[in-house]
């Protein structure tokens, strides 16, 4: 299994995309994606919850704590 690893930091525009890319080019090997988040907004957390092409494919990470 390959572990894909995403991070965000305030940037919604491209998750989506990301993760639509992974999908596309992940069908011949097993994998999983470790989605890290930090400052998105509302609507992009909404988004990411309900994406429904990778239901168990996909782990979100919390990133919001601070030092």
């Amino acid at each position: 299994m390959i572990s894909i690893i995403i991070s965000a930091y305030k940037n919604d525009k491209y998750i989506i995309e990301a993760l639509n890319s992974v999908v596309k080019s992940g069908k011949n090997f097993e994998y999983e994606i470790l989605l890290g988040v930090d400052n998105c907004s509302e609507t992009m957390n909404g988004l990411i919850n309900n994406y429904d092409k990778l239901p168990q494919k996909l782990k979100i990470l919390d990133c919001s704590w601070s030092c």
